[in-house]
């Protein structure tokens, strides 16, 4: 007897950030059985006149990838880290498995699971996730109009060692601006049929989004969430993908289960 098709992880990367981000990762994924997908949204290095919103990105992660995927019947599980948590989160709504086995369709969303993510209200900016306002790295209109690039790319790598954070960093791209300062779409944390069906990673060392205010944004959704942590700064996917593998294949476990 063949073994079961485990879910497609299609995995989005956080701003700034193309999908080979997650080049040290994947293979570990694979190692799982999981078959994965990774794409950067179209906010990153946006072409002029570079006016990505936050819901173009959300309806590309749709439209464009789950969507195609769903269509083959596929289970999937939705990654997420950092700014991509807000697209990730709205992206799926409606397209849950439980939502889907009712309508007698195939295949469907089992689970998000979102890394140092951002997490907002629906109509809020992204950059709430922080308080609001700029991050005093973030660069405006460079290096184009309408583009924003962030000038200290070491904070994402400060627990990496420094030549591999340096090959990070240095496939580092802009992003577009109105990504950051545009009204988000709802998620789909909201949506009862995904109950049970979001999980939050928390790296307990991360600077950008600190571990504190990582809870905060758990909380202030007013779900419940299926939580674990990584003792790592904010990319662990860069030096602790084996284990951050193997708690993505946890949660999955856990989607897996819920009816």
């Amino acid at each position: 007897m063949s073994a079961p098709t485990r879910p497609t992880i299609v995995l989005i990367p956080g701003a700034f950030h193309p999908a080979t981000c997650y080049e040290l990762l994947l293979p570990h994924l694979h190692a799982l059985s999981f078959p994965t997908r990774s794409i950067a949204p179209p906010s990153l290095n946006a072409p002029p006149p570079s006016l990505v919103a936050v819901a173009e990105d959300a309806a590309f992660i749709r439209d464009t990838i789950l969507q195609p995927l769903l269509d083959e019947g596929k289970d999937v599980v939705l990654f997420a880290h950092s700014y991509s948590g807000v697209p990730a989160c709205a992206a799926p709504l409606g397209m849950s498995r439980t939502t889907r086995r009712r309508k007698g369709e195939e295949g469907g969303v089992i689970g998000v699971v979102c890394l140092a993510a951002f997490l907002v209200r629906e109509g809020e900016e992204a950059l709430v996730a922080l308080g609001g306002g700029d991050p005093v790295a973030l660069r405006r209109d460079h290096p184009a109009p309408n583009l924003s690039t962030f000038s200290q790319p070491e904070r994402f790598y400060h627990d990496v060692p420094r030549p591999l954070a340096a090959t990070f960093i240095s496939t580092l791209l802009p992003h577009s601006y109105l990504a950051f300062h545009s009204p988000s779409p709802k998620p789909a944390f909201l949506e009862e049929d995904f109950t049970g069906r979001f999980a939050y990673i928390k790296c307990t060392e991360d600077v950008p989004v600190s571990f504190a205010r990582q809870e905060e944004l758990i909380r202030g959704t007013g779900v419940g969430w299926v939580e674990r942590s990584i003792e790592s700064g904010h990319s662990p996917f860069a030096n602790r993908p084996e284990e951050l593998a193997g708690i993505m294949g946890e949660v999955v476990a856990v989607f897996e289960g819920v009816e």
